[in-house]
């Protein structure tokens, strides 16, 4: 009865509100399924259900499941960008690329899901959306990328705003692949706890800070 009444209610949606409402709560149900399955086990039919839904009504809200995904993305990118400018306003005006990339690892490292849906976008979430919903997608994370590069040229003002911007973009991609190397499937993990493999293995959160060390001092260097 009380997923009928939810049923119910989802289908009544009439008021931006209220659509924003559902919507918001079709985001949250595939968030929540992410997090326990990951992608791949994300059906839309789960997805449907764990929110009260149909299947059919999801589909008023959302073209695909990749544009759900598209969506949970937008909100890590708004969410981490206000983490990294909260992380370095206490190095405003410091120019200390160390403190700068520690900073940005760390918040990076708090937000996984962003970290691994972003490996995931080119091969896997783009792929069933239409050019709107990509558009749109990319607006929104622009606007996200270009507050994080303005909170670390607030950091880092010997660096101009376009060496920031591409600071920026190189450590996303960076972070991208570092995700992938450092969770290895459950096969590879048992090869490379062996001895002879120790240097083929990565902590995600110390190989970022290093990545992001490197690409903070040659930006440096170039603006001198």
């Amino acid at each position: 009865m009380v997923l009928y009444a939810l049923f119910m209610s989802f289908e009544r949606a009439r008021h931006p509100d209220q659509k924003a409402h559902r919507r918001s709560a079709i985001v949250q149900a595939a968030t929540e399924l992410f997090d326990e399955v990951g992608l791949v086990s994300s059906s839309l039919s789960e997805i449907a259900r764990r929110a009260g839904s149909s299947k059919a009504n999801v589909y008023r809200y959302f073209e695909s499941r990749e544009h759900i995904y598209l969506a949970i993305l937008e909100r890590e990118y708004a969410q981490v960008a206000k983490t990294i400018e909260r992380r370095l306003d206490a190095l405003v005006g410091s120019d200390d690329a160390e403190g700068v990339a520690e900073a940005i690892a760390d918040a990076l490292a708090d937000q996984p899901r962003l970290v691994h849906l972003t490996s995931l976008v080119g091969s896997v979430l783009e792929q069933n959306v239409s050019v709107d919903a990509i558009r749109a997608f990319k607006r929104e994370v622009v606007v996200a990328l270009l507050r994080y590069a303005t909170s670390l040229n607030r950091a880092m003002p010997s660096l101009s705003p376009a060496q920031c911007q591409r600071a920026v973009h190189y450590i996303a991609a960076q972070a991208s692949g570092i995700y992938h190397a450092s969770h290895p499937a459950d096969a590879v993990r048992t090869v490379l706890e062996e001895p002879e493999f120790a240097w083929a293995r990565f902590d995600f959160r110390s190989q970022l800070a290093e990545h992001a060390r490197v690409v903070l001092a040659g930006l440096k260097h170039e603006s001198r």
